[in-house]
């Protein structure tokens, strides 16, 4: 680890003595400049060196400086500025390449026009310079605009106007930024021209809110203002293409025509023809199905095509009998039978026995659908035999007039996720108006395929990022109520109304709201048990794995990750923003392992904290 200069660490001034009485330890000097409000809090007002801090990452100007000018051709003298427009800051770099014919700006030349059109000779020497200077800066140190100069200018003491130039990077318009956009050698933007492009070109019109036109092959996704937000949306929407594209794809491809043709190599995959039974943790499986039918525990019409093991997530649901009931208005005239036939499609319900008949159920002359609706599944919620039959069901309710109806479907949570539900209604819509679901995937052919993923390549990412991480010990169960255990005291249903909560928080841009949970959840860990290295749960969707029509798979592909935290006592509340997103970018990778396997990496020593032989977080927030 490199050690700061001894100059960074002084003793604390005279006024800061006057305040902390008989503290004499040293302080840390930032390099901030800041002033005291009328409410005794502190105002940021700029930093008394060159150095910056951009997506969490801090540098010095003069760096950025004297790498572009050194590879810029000729005569150039170069400002590197953080400038903040839209509560975006995006790192500029402001160049005067002909000194010869430069007029020096006064302090009073307010109205002189300081910028310069982007000329073909001026965006061919940028496309060289960037591709030179990528080479040895990082990605954070790369100006993301490169903005020419009538001249520089100047304030009355003869130093050059920096502020002057942040306030005209500033007031430009999205479609003046454009102007300066990245081109090609030959100094023309290039259209897209593949389908692929053409593809992507659609998608960051869409979610950027620009005309398609005004996007071209070699832009950049974040030059065009995207932000980690933005990239899953138009990750999502890839998909839909058939190009398979993540957010940390995004992040390491932002042109995109590279992002383009990386999304044609990494083309989705359909479901591969897979091996029965391979995945079966039973030994002898033929011998094991012949005693189940012995044993009259299957249907004895019923083929079993495999045995397939649950997922962590499932055998937790299964474990804990999680039972959810969705209810569904309809209006009109309602087809029973197609209905019934609906519900009952092949492929419809791919957690399940395909050959199981599912339960479908219509009762008509309701005169309170609502109440009736409620009493039957409160019925169904005390009963304890439910989950040892068939957990799926379709209940259908009409009224007297049989003009409108209530659908009820039953599952296990074993069975679905969120991203599943919408997908259930709408083949159940399609099968019920005459057509035919057409899918490449399903939840057996995922299972597969998350199991053919690079297993040791997930197990050394995730034990670097545990490595040295303990659990955090929580208060024990709470003491006994009544003379009763806490565990045996009963339940009770609570409603939240909504009219007494909080507004929902607005992140910052380029930060996610599960990011600013994920922050808020870390805060609350350390204040808790006292400790800064904090190790939790975070739901993920678990569907980053480049299979084709993995998003309308009917089936728990959500996980649970860890997310490890380190919070060192000068980070920003930005710098733990950006911390916490890089890793889940970066992590999206590796989410198809489950936890017990990530148990594994941890030293023995750092789990005797956690008792449960499955878990390796003891706290999760259901942050997605």
């Amino acid at each position: 680890m490199r050690r700061e200069p001894p100059a960074v660490f002084i003793k604390p001034p005279q006024w800061l003595l006057a305040v902390r009485h008989g503290v004499e330890t040293k302080v840390y000097r930032t390099g901030d400049i800041a002033k005291y409000d009328t409410d005794g809090s502190i105002i940021y007002l700029h930093r008394k060196d060159s150095q910056v801090k951009l997506r969490g990452q801090r540098f010095e100007l003069s760096e950025v400086e004297h790498h572009v000018q050194r590879n810029f051709p000729g005569p150039t003298n170069v400002v590197a500025e953080v400038v903040e427009r839209q509560r975006q800051r995006t790192l500029f770099a402001f160049i005067l390449s002909n000194e010869d014919n430069a007029r020096e700006a006064t302090a009073g030349d307010s109205d002189s026009r300081l910028f310069h059109g982007a000329t073909e000779a001026f965006t061919v020497a940028v496309t060289a310079v960037e591709a030179q200077i990528r080479q040895s800066l990082p990605n954070f140190m790369i100006p993301a605009t490169f903005i020419p100069l009538v001249r520089m200018p100047y304030t009355t003491s003869g130093k050059t106007d920096r502020h002057r130039l942040w306030d005209e990077a500033a007031a430009l318009s999205s479609h003046q930024l454009l102007t300066y956009r990245r081109r090609n050698a030959a100094g023309q933007s290039r259209t897209p021209s593949t389908q692929a492009e053409r593809a992507l070109q659609a998608i960051w019109a869409d979610v950027l809110g620009l005309p398609a036109s005004n996007t071209k092959a070699d832009d950049t996704f974040f030059n065009l203002r995207g932000d980690s937000i933005i990239a899953i949306k138009v990750a999502s929407f890839a998909r839909a293409t058939g190009l398979h594209i993540t957010v940390a794809d995004i992040f390491d491809h932002p042109p995109l025509c590279d992002l383009a043709e990386f999304g044609l190599q990494n083309s989705l995959k359909g479901a591969r023809e897979v091996t029965p039974f391979s995945l079966s943790l039973i030994q002898y499986p033929e011998q094991y199905l012949h005693q189940l039918k012995l044993l009259g525990l299957t249907p004895g019409s019923s083929e079993i095509i495999d045995l397939l093991p649950g997922t962590h997530i499932q055998n937790f649901f299964n474990q804990r009998q999680t039972l959810h009931y969705y209810t569904f208005q309809l209006a009109g005239d309602v087809d029973e039978q197609r209905l019934q036939a609906a519900t009952a499609a092949e492929g419809l319900l791919q957690v399940i026995l395909r050959e199981l008949p599912i339960p479908f159920q219509h009762i008509s002359g309701i005169k309170d659908l609502a109440g009736y609706s409620q009493a039957l599944w409160e019925a169904e919620a005390t009963g304890n035999n439910v989950v040892a039959g068939i957990p799926t069901k379709f209940i259908l309710l009409s009224d007297i007039q049989a003009k409108k109806h209530i659908l009820n479907i039953r599952l296990t949570h074993a069975q679905w996720d969120s991203v599943s539900i919408p997908s259930l209604l709408n083949d159940i819509a399609l099968h019920y108006n005459g057509g035919h679901l057409v899918q490449t995937s399903d939840f057996p052919a995922y299972l597969f395929f998350r199991n053919q993923q690079p297993r040791e390549k997930a197990l050394d990412f995730w034990r670097q990022c545990l490595q040295g991480s303990t659990m955090p010990r929580f208060i024990s169960s709470p003491a006994p109520i009544n003379g009763h255990a806490a565990s045996s005291v009963s339940r009770k249903a609570m409603i939240v109304d909504n009219r007494f909560l909080s507004p929902t928080p607005q992140p910052p841009v380029g930060i996610t709201l599960a990011t600013l949970i994920k922050a808020s959840w870390a805060h609350v860990l350390s204040q808790a048990i006292g400790e800064t290295d904090i190790v939790f749960g975070q739901t993920v969707n678990g569907r980053n794995l480049p299979l084709s029509d993995i998003y309308n798979i009917l089936g728990p592909c959500l996980n649970v990750v860890p997310v490890r935290l380190r919070i060192e006592p000068c980070m920003t509340v930005r710098d733990l923003l950006h911390l916490i997103q890089s890793q889940h970018i970066e992590s999206t990778r590796y989410e198809f392992l489950d936890l017990p396997e990530l148990r594994n990496i941890v030293p023995h020593g750092r789990q005797q904290r956690s008792s449960h032989p499955s878990c390796l977080c003891r706290s999760v927030c259901l942050a997605k």
